[in-house]
């Protein structure tokens, strides 16, 4: 039927290995074949059983601060280099979904510091987003503060389907 559609992701669980899960969900999306993949970084809600485990884990205490306004970081006492490459893996997501045949890359990028540039390719990713899928017509770059890349990625992507 051809509907567009879009997946929204919780990512930096507290899990075993959050960096598999991670991945994995990755591969779930791919799979899937979304027109867009988002992703976010898990915040705790201690009131849940999801923010109860957390506790338990002692990746959190009631008393850690917790900013909302601070989406591009984990607020789980994961070790430093586990919170880098869950928050870099998060910024490549999108990307690698509607890219996948640079999926076998991820492992050699999440190590990578280029923080600076995978933030700004989240945020093309994004903005791929707010301008393709959001806008009803779909027919072309008509708002130029999103500019061509956009409109690029999304032709792209109708070509690879065809």
């Amino acid at each position: 039927y051809d509907i567009p559609f879009m997946t929204q992701n919780i990512t930096a669980l507290p899990s075993d290995d959050p960096i598999a899960t991670d991945a994995k969900t990755i591969d779930v999306n791919i799979r899937c074949k979304p027109d867009f993949a988002m992703a976010h970084i898990y915040f705790p809600f201690l009131r849940t059983e999801l923010g109860q485990y957390t506790l338990s884990k002692g990746l959190f205490k009631e008393t850690d601060k917790l900013d909302s306004r601070d989406a591009m970081h984990s607020p789980l006492s994961f070790p430093d280099k586990t919170k880098r490459i869950l928050e870099r893996q998060r910024n490549m997501f999108s990307f690698f979904v509607l890219f996948p045949e640079f999926r076998p890359l991820l492992p050699i990028m999440r190590r990578l510091p280029l923080d600076s540039l995978y933030t700004k390719l989240f945020g093309a990713m994004a903005s791929y987003c707010m301008a393709v899928i959001h806008r009803a017509d779909n027919k072309g770059p008509r708002d130029e503060r999103w500019g061509f890349f956009p409109y690029f990625l999304k032709k792209l992507r109708e070509e690879r389907r065809s």
